[in-house]
């Protein structure tokens, strides 16, 4: 009499909550990107998404276990389940890692008493004393920023960094002769979609040009870090333009680099 091979329903649960969490985490993340779908939206089809996730993760291990003792079919489907299950679960591990790693704070300004002024009105809140001092270990260069060079220059080297971060514009005041320095608005979108407005502004000095830095998360939840890590990726930037503008400022040739001298003439004969 032959023995009929059953598959594993734990295989088959592993691979259907894994065939239903991949697109529910992977839509979800696309369009919160795009702005396709609110944020309060994007929370709750991720969370459901993740929980399949960790069920097809939990249901793919039962299954091994359970394959490898009764020899029924469902090794493709345990392993399919195990593997988008667990793609499905690194955004939450990418959050639950910052969550540990950076303060959980919604403003990060490098001019607390006087930060540059927002357009979306979010009423944020400054880190507490703890917070800054866990920013100020973990982002050292989250401080304004003077230069020896005249707001104009300064004004577009900041609009040239916008341009090239992709951030959507809502404000932008260029230096005048009345002594303004300048002000810029745009709007950021992080790694999973959630946005934050980034505030830059510009002071005229005696010596050159102030830059103060601003960036709010505009919804309740936000991924932890991401105000911090980009006004300080920012900063870095335009420290590195402002230098490299000071080496070779505009209108200067540059000086060519000399010709390497020809070889000497051999003159034994062969």
């Amino acid at each position: 009499m032959r023995v009929p091979i059953r598959t594993s329903k734990w295989a088959t649960a592993a691979r259907r909550f894994a065939g239903i969490a991949l697109p529910l985490v992977v839509v979800s993340i696309f369009f919160h990107r795009a702005g396709a779908m609110p944020t309060v939206a994007f929370e709750l089809v991720a969370a459901v998404g993740t929980l399949l996730a960790a069920l097809a993760v939990i249901a793919a291990l039962v299954a091994f276990v359970h394959l490898w003792i009764s020899g029924h079919k469902g090794w493709g489907k345990a392993v399919t389940g195990l593997v988008f299950g667990a793609l499905c679960l690194v955004p939450a591990g990418v959050l639950a890692a910052d969550f540990l790693r950076y303060p959980i704070v919604d403003e990060v300004t490098t001019s607390p008493l006087d930060p540059p002024p927002l357009l979306s009105g979010v009423a944020a809140a400054p880190p507490g004393p703890a917070a800054a001092a866990r920013l100020a270990v973990l982002f050292p260069n989250l401080q304004s920023r003077h230069y020896p060079l005249a707001p104009p220059t300064v004004f577009g080297l900041v609009a040239a960094i916008v341009r090239d971060e992709g951030w959507q514009v809502l404000r932008e005041d260029p230096p005048d002769d009345s002594g303004q320095g300048g002000q810029v608005n745009v709007l950021a979108t992080s790694l999973f979609g959630f946005r934050e407005e980034v505030s830059i502004r510009l002071n005229p000095t005696d010596a050159g040009t102030g830059v103060a830095v601003r960036s709010v998360s505009l919804s309740a939840l936000h991924e932890p870090g991401a105000n911090a890590t980009r006004v300080a990726g920012f900063l870095a930037e335009l420290d590195a333009r402002i230098t490299a503008a000071q080496q070779h400022p505009a209108g200067a040739e540059p000086v060519p680099a000399p010709l390497p001298a020809p070889p000497p003439a051999r003159t034994g004969k062969r």
